[in-house]
């Protein structure tokens, strides 16, 4: 079974939409809570725990909003490759991506090995 099957095209392309449409929600609803969170003024923190914590979770927040904004690029670059047929190959090797790989994380780009060998590299650059 091969993922550019028309048939794993429409099935993926679902999953991706379906993925989409709840990251949309939990933005939104994380958006609105922190808007919320704002409009609190600091002079009603009580003590500097409570601040802390409230900073500790802003710093949480949109640590959270940024994975998501960056989950749903990913999800629309993997669509556009649906549209283009090009679904279901490694970016980097070109090689089929596993179908069991593409089912747990359909907006991924890259098979296992090129994916692992990019992360070896930037820990490395990091240390």
């Amino acid at each position: 079974m091969r993922a550019k099957d028309q048939s794993h095209e429409t099935h993926f392309l679902k999953l991706l939409k379906s993925r989409e449409h709840v990251l949309r929600k939990s933005l939104h609803s994380l958006i609105h809570g922190i808007e919320l969170v704002e409009t609190v003024s600091t002079h009603d923190v009580h003590d500097f725990k409570d601040l802390a914590g409230a900073i500790h979770q802003d710093n949480i927040n949109h640590f959270s909003i940024t994975r998501m904004e960056d989950e749903l690029l990913q999800i629309d670059e993997a669509q556009k490759r649906i549209e283009s047929h090009l679904y279901g190959n490694c970016l980097d090797c070109g090689e089929q991506i596993d179908l069991k790989r593409l089912e747990s994380m359909p907006a991924t780009s890259f098979c296992v090995n090129c994916q692992t060998s990019f992360e070896l590299a930037k820990k490395t650059v990091l240390v």
